[in-house]
């Protein structure tokens, strides 16, 4: 049989997730538009600085996510990619590359406002109203991520250490999505990276008085709804403080209006259960590119089965016959009493849920217990193709990446394992991957599941 271990993977992660996305878009867009607001801008500028604040998170350029595992994971290395990682998301003045030590971030700090601070002085009179406050919002973002990614960066085992970059373990680990939810630092993280952005907003409007649109809004009278913000611990109580906000109504959120769907947490009051923990053993990083090895067309044809089996058709007990159910379960704890079938249909069951903040605080994190949570009562996701389900870095909803063993060249040209690594929609900040071996006996199998919070 086929086993993972030993193996060194090549490129591994991702935005795709992975990333290492921090905050969600109830801050750097929501609380972001309404401190605006409260410093003096319009409604409508308010909404262009919002949606900057928000971009380094989208799109193929700055997210921490598609960079990291495009830059720093399953072999490949980029410098000038990992650098943009750390201007937008993990500001220091730290080597890249260099030791995660080397690379920690501190709230505040000069490396996080230097480009805020740059925005505040420069006065491009030429310039299009709209790209100045674009660019303001953008500056917004490494000042914000500042408290979020405070301390030394996490790395995935199947990174490089001196340039990948994860959630610190002092705010929760990469496997986490606690580094992003307000709930959890209300003070002083969450109250101090509104007031450092109303900071900046309001210095601004000192050097570019034009675009005042009224006074400001004293911070003593702010902070009591920040901490309120703050507080919600579910989209439901995100959204009715919005929704109390009348200057700033929830309607004239126009470029993200769907934007308190994609945090993570849950749809209604939370209720927290035990938590499984994937994880992949003496998996790292590669000392080869192995971007130039084609994939054989069985192991397409076996990915794709399995994953349109197991996501469109909703059958995760069908899927099961695609897995290695022992090899599988190994991974989440040694301990369990439950059988491989059993842990093996949680795990897949756990990614069909719509909710995906309830999955965060019922299995989506690091506590080993010998409990198995039945996923499967819970609403699930409907999707007509891969495609409205999950999406990757590359054209296909997935990416398939070869894993290495230790052997020559010529043989490592022909892999007995591939990484498939993705993103659901309903949880765009996880970076899934399976682990995908070539049995003697059985063909391709799937043999591994892991994560890593974005």
């Amino acid at each position: 049989m086929s086993h993972y271990r030993g193996f060194s993977v090549g490129l591994l992660f991702l935005s795709v997730c992975c990333s290492s996305v921090a905050w969600e878009p109830d801050l750097h867009y929501g609380l972001t538009k309404w401190v605006a607001f409260n410093a003096g801008f319009s409604l409508q500028d308010a909404e262009i600085i919002a949606r900057g604040t928000q971009a380094p998170d989208e799109g193929k350029l700055y997210p921490a996510p598609s960079a990291v595992i495009e830059g720093a994971c399953f072999g490949h290395r980029d410098d000038d990619l990992i650098k943009l990682v750390q201007r937008y998301h993990f500001a220091s003045y730290g080597p890249v590359p260099g030791s995660p030590s080397a690379r920690k971030v501190a709230p505040g700090s000069p490396a996080a406002m230097s480009l805020a601070e740059k925005e505040i002085q420069t006065v491009l009179p030429t310039q299009p109203r709209e790209k100045t406050l674009e660019d303001l919002g953008v500056a917004l973002h490494p000042v914000e991520d500042s408290w979020a990614h405070q301390g030394e960066p996490g790395i995935p085992w199947t990174c490089w250490k001196d340039l990948a970059y994860g959630h610190p373990a002092t705010r929760g680990g990469w496997k986490k999505h606690d580094a992003d939810l307000t709930y959890l630092h209300e003070a002083p993280d969450t109250l101090e990276t509104a007031r450092r952005s109303y900071d900046v907003l309001e210095a601004f409007l000192k050097t570019h008085a034009s675009m005042r649109a009224h006074p400001a809004t004293p911070w003593s009278k702010l902070e009591p709804q920040v901490q309120e913000f703050a507080r919600a611990r579910s989209k439901q109580e995100k959204s009715d403080w919005f929704r109390k906000q009348k200057q700033v109504p929830l309607s004239s959120y126009t470029s993200h209006p769907d934007f308190l769907q994609h945090i993570n947490l849950p749809d209604s009051a939370p209720t927290r259960h035990s938590r499984l923990l994937p994880a992949f053993e003496n998996v790292s990083a590669a000392s080869q590119d192995t971007r130039q090895i084609q994939v054989p067309n069985d192991a397409r044809e076996f990915v794709e089965q399995f994953l349109n089996t197991w996501i469109v058709e909703r059958s995760p007990e069908r899927a099961l016959e695609f897995v290695d159910v022992e090899q599988f379960g190994k991974a989440f704890s040694p301990s369990k009493t439950a059988s491989g079938p059993v842990l093996a249909r949680s795990v897949l069951d756990m990614w069909l849920v719509r909710d995906h903040g309830q999955v965060n605080l019922m299995g989506h994190g690091v506590e080993n217990t010998d409990d198995v949570i039945e996923f499967r009562k819970y609403p699930q996701i409907e999707a007509a193709s891969l495609r409205d389900a999950i999406y990757a870095t590359g054209e296909r909803p997935y990416d398939l990446i070869p894993v290495t063993a230790e052997k020559s060249v010529e043989q490592s040209q022909h892999p007995d394992a591939y990484a498939v690594v993705f993103q659901f929609k309903h949880a765009p900040r996880d970076a899934v991957v399976l682990l995908v071996t070539r049995d003697v006996q059985r063909g391709w199998i799937v043999s591994g599941l892991m994560w890593w919070i974005l």
